[in-house]
């Protein structure tokens, strides 16, 4: 069933598509020969006088609420209940293509076909029901372009064929009135008072009486009659306006007897006009009622550049009281007269002739373009459309370009026309009147005066006031420039310059002349016309002086140099002094021409005394300062003594000063377990540590490579290449390993630590940590359980090795070693010296036992020869446990 209905469609579409070609002058798809037997040809569709439903696309209404009418007064056509030719419908019903289902959707295609048949005359589009009909007209409002259009063909022609540069921009007049405007809505303006109430118009109507009362909108329908509730309908088709509520109330009194009733008309019913010719959209259009002839020509999208804008024409159906108009837009665009600007009637048809002879003028006039002639145009016609000459041509004199016969160009110099009626001749001669006729194609080109020299001086530069003067006989000057208040600040003082025109040669010349001279009254000189005077400013050539301040001051820096500038003055730019600063010994450097050479200079001043010393451009002042003057040694004592903290310190302060100050140890101080660090030491022992690392990876990288380098197997290169990664990783954990700066110190008692080998000389940063006695030691690294342990008087390296489970396979037994509390280090090393047994050294409480981890287990550590011994330096120089791997 689906696809007997499709071949249907597409047969009746075939149909359709022949009777549309085939059809005769007097089918209503064939386009007209005239406006007027658009409007009087029997057969064609007829405008409503109240449209509903969709009409095509029209610019925004003067009413804010959608256009609506009652659905019975669509035309035939547009509603498709008639045929076409020969009676064959649009869609007709037996089709079986209804609006729901498939079959809206076939029907929709169907549409689609049709309306790309209409051509050249376009069926009206369907407008959106009344609800959204303002959101639509608001969403196809043209928006102003910035971007200029390309000419028209007629444009071309004058910017191309006369050779003038002053017509390469011409444009055609008056288009632009259409191209950059954009409908505004309007607020709803009253109709007048006769305007007769017709199918479409909405009215508010509001009654009172003591029976009740009524408010309510209600549009006047297609039968010409209003609906009130529980009153009937009340005929108001053709009432005037003002008539309408005397209509209204007898009506309703007939119901409500000495009711009072207001009426207010809130929406104008659309009517239906036929814009066509050079437009650029024709057809029928939908424009409210109380539009005007421009309304319809704006909602046909203006007229276009090959359309005239001074033969439009008006026509109205025959019996209309007002008979058909032309319209000369012209008269509004150069007088704002809307003589022609008409109201519209439903089914009035606007045409827009071709456009007719033109005559262009260019250069030095007000408005260059394009102008429609009419008549007898005169060069004075032509003129007075232009704008007449500027102040800038010359008027004297005109150029007229005319191509004659269509075959050469001529060109004639005519006088400026003088009156604006003068003879009138046909040819362009010597001998032609001073205001001859414009001819089709004609180019009038006023010429731009040269720029000449007025007799003037000028004063400009660094000053506050640029001036031009009129030159006249013995000004001088000091007429001119007689005072430093014109001057801006920073002026160049020495000289100014004076630019004279040389008219022999046609050059300029400048010279200078002394300023400073000139505002004290002891120069002068005599003007010329034409010179210039100018002052300089040190800011735009970069001149710049200036004197440096160094030392014990708040503010280092260079300073701009002023005119005597005292040292006082320079110290005061500076902030002043600074606390420790020596007033009495400030150095003074300067720079000495002498002769041929450049010679330095140097000199001691005293504030007290010099403070009103002079100085010269690019001095430099040097404030020394007061040795240890603005700053303070400090050192910080924390843990197990009364006072701990941060302790400013002088020179030759001991350590035991400082522990008096601090209120000397607490009973719980564990002297064994002391902390005391030095930024000096950290600087040697960060030294030491970064050699070591260094000379180790140099020393690895090199064995590394040469081992890359004799690899003979894919297997070995790999290997190669492995190890590098590994020892890149190592070296990076070395790098990482930090100093403490600890120095190994033993605690006594104040009075017995006083004056002792390490009641040390204090230094800045230095700190001493007193602890608290621990009740443990630790073990860490390659053992089964790192862990601390309680200590025990007598716990020996062996027992706590033992209470940890022991070294583990990776454990390097050789290289384990004690770091004491204390800061000292306990290893097997040590006791080769003195005899002992590593494994019977007691440990005290707070030390920790350290089991390395055994490096020569990885295959390339092992071609690093001595790879462990450095690893324990560095471990024991940084005084830190190092996890490696």
């Amino acid at each position: 069933m689906r696809l007997l209905r499709v071949v249907t469609v597409l047969a009746m579409l075939f149909l359709f598509v022949s009777a549309v070609y085939a059809t005769d002058s007097t089918s209503p798809f064939t386009e007209p020969n005239s406006a007027q037997e658009m409007v009087a040809r029997p057969g064609a569709p007829s405008a409503p006088s109240a449209p509903s439903g969709n009409f095509p696309e029209y610019y925004e209404t003067t009413s804010p609420t959608a256009l609506t009418a009652p659905p019975d007064s669509l035309p035939p056509v547009l509603s498709g209940q008639t045929s076409v030719q020969d009676g064959m419908g649009l869609l007709p019903d037996d089709m079986g293509l209804t609006e729901d289902g498939d079959g809206a959707e076939q029907a929709e295609r169907i549409r689609a076909a049709l309306s790309g048949l209409q051509q050249p005359h376009k069926f009206p589009q369907p407008f959106p029901p009344a609800a959204n009909a303002t959101s639509a007209v608001s969403a196809r409002r043209p928006q102003i372009s910035h971007a200029q259009p390309p000419p028209s063909p007629l444009e071309k022609l004058y910017r191309t064929m006369y050779g003038s540069r002053s017509a390469e921009k011409l444009q055609q007049f008056g288009y632009e009135f259409f191209a950059q405007h954009v409908r505004k809505t309007l607020p709803p303006q009253p109709p007048p008072p006769d305007y007769p109430l017709g199918p479409g118009d909405s009215l508010r109507i509001a009654v009172t009486s003591q029976n009740g009362g009524l408010d309510t909108e209600a549009a006047i329908r297609a039968d010409g009659r209003i609906l009130l509730p529980r009153m009937g309908a009340v005929p108001l088709a053709g009432v005037p306006y003002n008539q309408a509520e005397s209509v209204l109330r007898n009506a309703i009194r007939r119901y409500l007897p000495g009711a009072e009733v207001s009426a207010s008309l809130t929406r104008l019913r659309p009517i239906a006009v036929y814009v066509v010719g050079e437009v650029e959209k024709p057809g029928l259009t939908v424009v409210p009622a109380m539009s005007t002839l421009m309304d319809g020509l704006y909602a046909a999208g203006g007229v276009r550049k090959s359309g005239s804008l001074r033969r439009i024409e008006l026509k109205r159906q025959a019996g209309e009281k007002q008979k058909n108009t032309a319209v000369d837009l012209y008269d509004l665009l150069f007088s704002g007269n809307r003589k022609g600007d008409a109201f519209l009637h439903d089914r009035d048809v606007i045409f827009v002739h071709r456009i007719g002879p033109t005559a262009a003028v260019a250069g030095a006039v007000g408005k260059p373009g394009i102008f429609e002639l009419r008549g007898n145009a005169t060069v004075r016609d032509l003129l007075n459309m232009s704008g007449n000459t500027l102040p800038q041509g010359i008027a004297s004199r005109l150029h007229l370009l005319r191509f004659v016969q269509g075959k050469a160009m001529r060109i004639q110099d005519i006088p400026a026309p003088e009156e604006p009626e003068t003879q009138r001749t046909q040819e362009i001669s010597p001998k032609a009147a001073s205001d001859p006729l414009v001819r089709d194609g004609d180019l009038l080109v006023i010429r731009f005066a040269g720029r000449g020299m007025a007799e003037v001086v000028r004063l400009d530069g660094h000053v506050w006031t640029p001036e031009v003067l009129r030159y006249k006989p013995g000004l001088r000057l000091s007429d001119i420039l007689n005072s430093p208040d014109q001057l801006k600040p920073d002026a160049i003082t020495d000289f100014g310059l004076l630019t004279r025109y040389d008219a022999q040669t046609t050059r300029r010349r400048v010279r200078t002349f002394p300023l400073a001279r000139l505002l004290k009254s002891t120069f002068d000189c005599a003007l010329q016309p034409y010179d210039q005077i100018t002052i300089l400013s040190r800011q735009e050539f970069g001149i710049r002086q200036t004197v440096t301040l160094q030392g014990a001051v708040w503010k280092e820096g260079t300073f701009d140099y002023t005119p005597d500038i005292t040292l006082v003055d320079l110290l005061a730019m500076g902030g002043g002094l600074r606390f420790g600063a020596n007033p009495d010994r400030i150095e003074l450097t300067r720079k000495v021409l002498s002769g041929q050479t450049a010679r330095t200079t140097f000199h001691t001043l005293r504030l007290k005394t010099d403070r009103n010393f002079r100085l010269d451009p690019f001095d430099t002042v040097f404030v020394p300062r007061i040795k240890d003057s603005d700053s303070f040694l400090q050192a910080n004592i924390q843990g197990e003594v009364a006072y701990p903290g941060p302790y400013r310190i002088r020179r030759g302060e001991r350590l035991s000063d400082l522990l008096r100050r601090a209120g000397g140890f607490t009973d719980d101080a564990y002297f064994y377990g002391a902390i005391f660090t030095s930024q000096r030491a950290r600087e040697i022992q960060q030294k030491s540590i970064d050699r070591l690392v260094r000379d180790l990876e140099i020393s690895a990288n090199r064995l590394l490579a040469e081992q890359a380098q004799t690899a003979t197997s894919m297997e070995e290169a790999e290997g190669a290449k492995s190890a590098l990664t590994g020892m890149k990783v190592f070296f990076d954990r070395l790098k990482s390993v930090k100093a403490t700066g600890r120095v190994i110190i033993r605690l006594t008692d104040l009075q017995s630590f006083a004056g002792s080998r390490y009641d040390f000389v204090l230094e800045d940063g230095d700190s001493l940590t007193v602890p608290g006695k621990p009740s443990f030691v630790s073990v860490v690294g390659s053992v089964y359980s790192p862990n601390s342990l309680l200590f025990q008087p007598g716990l020996t390296v062996q027992d706590a090795l033992e209470k940890s489970g022991g070294p583990t396979a990776d454990a390097d037994d050789e290289h384990m070693y004690v770091l004491r509390a204390n800061g000292e280090v306990f290893s097997q090393h040590t006791v080769r010296k003195t005899g002992e047994r590593f494994s019977t050294g007691e440990l005290m409480p707070g030390d920790t036992l350290v089991v390395p981890e055994d490096l020569d287990r990885v295959p390339y550590f092992r071609l690093v020869k001595g790879i462990a011994d450095i690893t324990f330096k560095i471990a024991t120089t940084a005084g830190v446990v190092l996890a490696l791997l």
